[in-house]
């Protein structure tokens, strides 16, 4: 029976509890809510909006334009969200967006011609006269045989270029900032060229520009950075006479002040074989591209 008496009491006592926990909850949930119109000073609506949001509660609605919020909370709430803006509506910073362009381009070429003749009646019948070479530096062969020959040669290059660009703009923090970039790829183009000796088809690769923008707005917190990027990229389509294809992403990255943090890299690799009778040609290349961004913050 003892027992029994302590166990109805403990009943009691967490249903009292519970009443009164749903007593305090009406209450809160009844407390009336007030109006008011905040004046930003240095941030603007859409910095301060989201984190209003998450404090205004349930009951409560923000709205806001230019450089004005219009609340509605309790009281409390109320008191709590005028605290938070007075803490991060201060003036922002004055930051240097560094973009560097790193780009390593390695080509080589190798190419052969054979051309000869055979002698019949004190004329020369069959002949095929070599075409002009392009680079002085290869091996030239010579063959005869009683009445034939022969000439061919062979010639190679190779090339390596270093290059590295740098771009700086000052934003203010939370304000967008626009980059252009430029990116060079080869394109294919052929052509047809008549020779005293027939038709002879050149393909080329010459470099072409596609512009890639990048919209940079940076937030900074302590010593750390975010930066919300959406690039426009202009990509070249593959097609013979080099078309175009737009794409845009966006992405958000974390880095320190002062730090190089990389965005990209791109690497193209693009070969080429021309071939006609007796004499062969081939080209490759490989170009490696790196973009990196850098925020310093001006004092």
């Amino acid at each position: 029976m003892a027992r029994a008496g302590k166990r109805g009491r403990a009943a009691k006592a967490v249903s009292g509890w519970l009443l009164v926990g749903w007593l305090a909850g009406a209450a809160w949930a009844a407390e009336p809510t007030v109006s008011e119109v905040i004046s930003l000073r240095h941030r603007s609506v859409d910095q301060v909006l989201p984190v209003v949001q998450a404090l205004v509660g349930t009951e409560g609605v923000v709205t806001g334009i230019g450089h004005q919020l219009v609340v509605r909370a309790t009281p409390q709430r109320m008191a709590e969200i005028r605290r938070v803006i007075e803490r991060i509506d201060t003036p922002p910073r004055r930051l240097l967006i560094s973009v560097r362009q790193d780009s390593e381009r390695d080509a080589a070429r190798r190419e052969g011609e054979i051309a000869g003749g055979v002698r019949i009646d004190d004329e020369a019948r069959g002949t095929a006269a070599p075409s002009e070479r392009t680079d002085d530096r290869g091996l030239d062969a010579v063959y005869s045989s009683g009445d034939a020959r022969l000439r061919g040669w062979i010639a190679g290059r190779q090339e390596q270029t270093l290059e590295r660009n740098t771009q700086t703009l000052q934003v203010l923090e939370g304000s967008e900032a626009f980059i252009q970039v430029g990116t060079a790829a080869p394109v294919p183009e052929r052509t047809v060229v008549q020779t005293p000796y027939g038709t002879r088809i050149v393909d080329r690769f010459p470099y072409r520009e596609a512009a890639t923008g990048l919209y940079v707005r940076p937030r900074v917190a302590g010593d750390s950075v975010v930066l919300s990027i959406r690039t426009v990229h202009d990509r070249f389509s593959g097609e013979l006479h080099g078309g175009i294809d737009t794409q845009q992403v966006e992405t958000q990255i974390s880095t320190r002040l002062g730090e190089w943090i990389e965005l990209s890299g791109v690497v193209w690799e693009a070969s080429r074989r021309a071939s006609a009778l007796l004499s062969r040609g081939q080209e490759a290349g490989a170009d490696r591209r790196r973009i990196l961004i850098k925020v310093d913050e001006l004092r």
